[in-house]
């Protein structure tokens, strides 16, 4: 089973609840004050605000700890720390060292493959883009963005110098000119950080964002280390019994591929969506000549899509079915049918067969949609066949499960 292991193990082990506490109950919780004169003041304003040293030394104290505690898990989790900064330098996996290849597995000794690394790269690149966008502008949407700098761009330059400034003062190179921002190549609606331009300008920066992620990656190594065990030895009975935390149960593996796997591919789709029952049918009757129109084959949903949708046209172009905007793609990154509605997702998904379409409005979720599903292909096989688990298990070869 290890080929369908290794497809569900990042799904699966997100179902996992992993707790990571620390060893807290004989901390010391004296504060050490010393012979420090608490109630003087340290710093004053004409407006009679003071600063005393209590409170000075209480902002001290816990920006300290804060360091101190950064440094530790920078530590713990070095290896974690050094292979996914050494994605972020990366152009391919063979840029990676044969340990750092390791460290980026859940499976000790063993090294990612081409195809985790490039999950993992755009993962991590995602996040801390995502992270500094929401920094800087507050969200990572093209409009946002589009606002900030119209004009003279103030707002913009200063929301940038604020998070320089606040960047400085922590200790980082970074200066206005390191911070740019691109309208993402897949999803128009969103920007992304010019990423390799700020990690190449301040490479230090980035530690301060991955810690969090190395500690994730450490902490999954070891959840797998006994996730992967259908037995484990009772330290009391010192006898093998069940792990209730074993994750690859068949039962489990199936009812995580058929709630999502199974589905995941790209789906080729005209889908309207109206506002009224009224408006469908007098859209219908404009393009096709009457209200109660039969609606027939693919190219009355095209004219139909290209008369109601004609402002999104591009140049006054009408959209063909190979045209991107009747493309939906559904995986463990996203799924942009159910960006419509899950009841749509449905009806693409499951409801309807590659050629199929509903032939009059259906009321939906408060819309009267229309929907024609042109084609599929499948991400587990690749083409137009989905699979039941059985299925898929009886298409991979015998070696694969050994």
């Amino acid at each position: 089973m290890k080929r369908i292991k290794k497809i569900l193990l990042p799904a699966l082990l997100a179902t996992t609840t992993l707790t990571l506490a620390s060893c807290g109950t004989s901390r010391n919780t004296t504060v050490p004050y010393g012979s420090l004169e608490l109630n003087k003041t340290i710093a004053s304003s004409s407006k009679d605000i003071t600063l005393s040293l209590d409170t000075y030394y209480a902002k001290l104290r816990n920006g300290g700890y804060d360091l101190v505690f950064s440094k530790i898990k920078s530590a713990l989790y070095n290896d974690e720390v050094d292979a996914v900064e050494a994605l972020f330098a990366s152009n391919s996996i063979n840029d990676l060292t044969d340990k750092q290849k390791e460290t980026l597995n859940f499976k000790k000794g063993e090294k990612i493959s081409n195809e985790r690394y490039e999950d993992l790269k755009d993962k991590y690149i995602d996040s801390i883009s995502s992270t500094i966008c929401s920094s800087i502008i507050g969200n990572s949407k093209y409009s946002k963005y589009k606002s900030m700098t119209a004009g003279d761009g103030e707002e913009y330059e200063t929301a940038v110098y604020k998070y320089v400034e606040t960047q400085n003062i922590s200790g980082y190179s970074v200066t206005a000119d390191d911070i740019r921002f691109l309208q993402d190549a897949d999803d128009k609606e969103k920007i992304v950080l010019d990423f390799k331009k700020l990690y190449q300008a301040c490479p230090d920066l980035f530690e301060s964002y991955v810690l969090s992620d190395a500690e994730n990656i450490h902490a999954a190594k070891e959840l797998y280390e006994v996730a992967d065990l259908e037995y484990v030895k009772n330290e009391d009975t010192d006898q093998n019994e069940k792990n209730s935390n074993y994750i690859f149960k068949d039962s489990r593996i199936e009812s995580k591929y058929e709630s999502s796997y199974k589905n995941y591919g790209t789906y080729k789709a005209v889908i309207i969506s109206f506002d009224s029952r009224r408006e469908a049918m007098n859209t219908i009757a404009a393009v096709l000549g009457a209200a109660n129109a039969d609606i027939e084959d693919l190219d009355d949903y095209l004219n139909i899509y290209n008369y109601y949708y004609k402002t999104r046209q591009e140049n006054g172009q009408p959209y063909t079915q190979n045209d991107e905007v009747f493309e939906y793609k559904v995986d463990k990154d996203g799924d942009k049918l159910s960006e419509l509605s899950s009841s749509i997702a449905t009806l693409i998904e499951d409801t309807l067969e590659d050629g199929e379409f509903l032939t009059e409005p259906r009321y939906i979720n408060g819309k009267y949609v229309l929907a024609y599903r042109i084609s599929t292909v499948y991400e587990i096989s690749q083409n137009a066949e989905k699979y039941d688990y059985d299925e898929l298990k009886d298409k991979l070869s015998e070696n694969d499960y050994n």
